[in-house]
């Protein structure tokens, strides 16, 4: 009887013991791991905010990219007309998501628009005040009324640092959160 205890019994003990360790290990690992996704440790949320910040960085400086390189080719559009925006055209960024429109489009878009003294953005549809129609042209930056071309710097650019005090020399779209960009 003690042979069959020690072939049988002894191996059964160790490998229930062994499977209760390991559920044990599993089911907090997958409490660490619940934790970490949903954001509820400490350094998870830390290397969230991280991320975010990171990733939020780098989709405003690709969209300024993208916006510098369609003014200076020639290959921006207007979203109201369809036309491509010249360096020759008076323009209108959107403050809140940075398209770039015709000025005179905008601007019959708003008049038009204009509901209880409120206008929207064609394509974001960020609401401004009847106040702030958009009647003149500025440099991307907001600095400069009337902005001359000027060679080696993107259209619709003062040329200056930026208004918005980024740091930067004005620029289309918006200015980044690490001021040493």
């Amino acid at each position: 009887m003690w042979p069959l205890f020690v072939k049988i019994g002894i191996p059964l003990v160790f490998g229930i013991g062994l499977g209760i360790v390991l559920l044990l290990q599993s089911s907090l690992s997958e409490s660490d791991y619940d934790s970490t996704r949903r954001g509820t440790g400490a350094d998870s949320s830390n290397r969230d905010r991280s991320r975010r910040k990171t990733s939020k960085s780098r989709e405003e400086e690709n969209q300024r990219e993208l916006l510098e390189n369609s003014l200076s080719n020639g290959s921006a559009e207007c979203t109201i007309c369809a036309d491509l925006i010249s360096n020759k055209h008076k323009v209108w960024p959107c403050p809140h998501c940075w398209n770039i429109f015709h000025l005179n489009c905008v601007s019959k878009w708003a008049e038009s628009n204009v509901n209880q003294s409120v206008w929207s953005c064609p394509m974001c549809r960020k609401e401004f005040h009847q106040n702030r129609l958009p009647l003149r042209y500025r440099c991307m930056c907001g600095r400069i009324a009337e902005p001359k071309v000027i060679a080696g710097v993107t259209p619709h650019c003062c040329g200056k640092s930026c208004g918005r005090k980024c740091g930067r020399l004005c620029h289309p779209g918006p200015c980044s959160r690490d001021s040493s960009l």
